[in-house]
C-alpha cells in the first residue's frame, strides 16, 4: 500500500504521472501549486465489496485506489478464533475491501471506525488501526 496524489483538472507532464483515471491523475509526490489535490492509497485488494465504488476507483491501467480521507484501515493483533469469527461477520457487512500486505487488512468507510473499536471490544478482539 503506498499513498498517492490525485490531481483533476490541471495539466501534469507525463513523466510525473504514474497512472490516470480519464482526466483524473495520479502522482507519487505533491505537485506545487497545483491546487486541490486528493490523497490516495493504492492497493492490491484480495477482496472488494459492493461498496468498494463509493470509497475509490479502479484505475485506467487497472490499480485498485482508495481515498484515504473516506476510509479507515486495520488489523487484528489477538483474539480467539470463534471471537475472531464473530467480530468478522460484523466488520463484512460494512467491509470495502481486504489486503494482504504483510498481514491481513481491512479497509473500511473512516466513519465506521467507532463502530469497528466497540466490536473489538465486545468480542475481545485486539485491533490496530493504520495511520497514513
Amino acid at each position: 500500500m503506498r499513498v498517492y496524489y490525485g490531481y483533476e483538472n490541471i495539466e501534469i507532464p507525463q513523466g510525473q504521472r504514474t497512472d490516470q483515471q480519464e482526466d483524473f491523475f495520479i502522482t507519487p509526490i505533491a505537485v506545487d501549486g497545483s491546487g486541490d489535490c486528493i490523497r490516495l492509497l493504492q492497493i492490491n485488494p484480495i477482496k472488494t465489496t459492493i461498496i468498494f465504488e463509493d470509497y475509490g476507483f479502479i484505475s485506467d491501467s487497472q490499480k485498485h485506489y482508495v481515498y484515504l480521507d473516506m476510509i479507515c484501515a486495520f488489523f487484528i493483533l489477538f483474539g480467539d478464533d470463534r471471537e475472531k469469527e464473530m467480530f468478522l461477520l460484523q466488520v463484512e457487512e460494512e467491509l470495502v475491501a481486504v489486503v494482504e500486505d504483510q498481514k491481513i487488512i481491512y479497509v473500511l468507510g473512516e466513519h465506521h471506525q467507532p463502530l469497528v473499536k466497540k466490536w473489538a471490544s465486545s468480542y475481545n478482539i485486539g485491533i490496530e488501526f493504520i495511520l497514513f
